[in-house]
C-alpha cells in the first residue's frame, strides 16, 4: 500500500563541465546522497541492503555533459515537485542542476524503457582540410557504415551504424568540426556519439583530433505515434 501515498517524479537535470568526469555509478550516487540531505521522502527498496527507488533514464559517457537528462524518483509520502525541486537543488554540488519536476503515474513506464532517440553535439579540432558538412552527407549517403570497436571494454566488434544514425548535420567553426545528431538509444539497439564522429572521421580520412572531442546531450526522447517526442 504505500506506493498509493506516495508518488512519483520525473526530474530533468543538467550535467555541466564541471562534473563532465563524474562517472554514472558516482552521479548516482551525488542524486541519492543529496535527496537524503534535503530530507526528501524517498523510497527505498525492501531487503538486506536497501537503496534509493531512483532510476536514471539512460547513463551518459564519462566527459560529456547535457542539458536535459532525465531522472526517476520514487516518495513515501507526497510532496509538491516545485518544493521538492527547491530543496534538492540546494543539496546538490555545483555543476548539477534540476531543472524541471513532474508528477508522473504509479504505473507508468520506467524512462529508461521509454528511450529511442538521444540528441547530442559534438565538437573536434580539425587536423586536416576535411568539411565537417560533407562527410556528414557521405554517412547519411551510404547504405552501411562500419565502425571498428573502441576500447577494451567494447565486446560487440564492428558494426554496421547506419540504421542508428536519424539526423546528421556539421559545420566548421574556425579550426573544429561542430556537428549536431540524433541518435537510436535504447532497446538494445543505439549508437554513442563517438562511434558517429569515428565514421564522419574516417570518411574525411582521418581529419579530426578524437581524443579531444567533447559530447553534449541536449535531449532524450520516447517513441511516439507522431515520431518521436521529448521525454521531459
Amino acid at each position: 500500500m504505500r506506493g498509493l501515498r506516495g508518488m512519483r517524479v520525473r526530474l530533468s537535470f543538467e550535467k555541466g563541465p564541471e562534473v563532465r568526469f563524474i562517472s554514472h555509478l558516482d552521479t548516482h550516487r551525488t542524486f541519492a546522497r543529496a535527496l537524503r540531505r534535503a530530507g526528501l521522502p524517498v523510497a527505498f527498496t525492501r531487503g538486506f541492503n536497501p537503496h534509493p527507488k531512483i532510476a536514471f533514464a539512460q547513463p551518459l559517457a564519462v566527459g560529456a555533459t547535457s542539458s536535459s537528462d532525465i531522472l526517476d524518483v520514487e516518495l513515501e509520502s507526497r510532496i509538491d515537485p516545485a518544493e521538492l525541486l527547491r530543496r534538492l537543488n540546494s543539496s546538490l554540488p555545483g555543476g548539477f542542476e534540476v531543472t524541471g519536476a513532474k508528477e508522473i503515474p504509479q504505473d507508468a513506464p520506467s524512462a529508461m524503457s521509454e528511450v529511442a532517440a538521444s540528441e547530442y553535439e559534438a565538437r573536434a579540432p580539425i587536423t586536416g582540410g576535411g568539411d565537417p558538412q560533407g562527410a556528414a552527407l557521405r554517412l547519411l549517403g551510404s547504405p552501411v557504415v562500419i565502425v571498428p570497436a573502441r576500447g577494451g571494454d567494447d565486446r560487440r566488434g564492428p558494426r554496421d551504424i547506419r540504421p542508428l544514425v536519424l539526423r546528421l548535420s556539421g559545420k566548421r567553426e574556425k579550426d573544429a568540426a561542430a556537428f549536431e545528431m540524433l541518435l537510436r538509444s535504447g532497446g538494445g539497439r543505439s549508437v554513442r556519439p563517438d562511434e558517429v564522429l569515428l565514421a564522419v572521421d574516417r570518411m574525411g580520412d582521418g581529419w579530426l583530433d578524437l581524443d579531444a572531442a567533447v559530447y553534449h546531450r541536449r535531449r532524450l526522447y520516447r517513441a511516439s505515434d507522431s515520431g518521436l517526442e521529448p521525454l521531459d
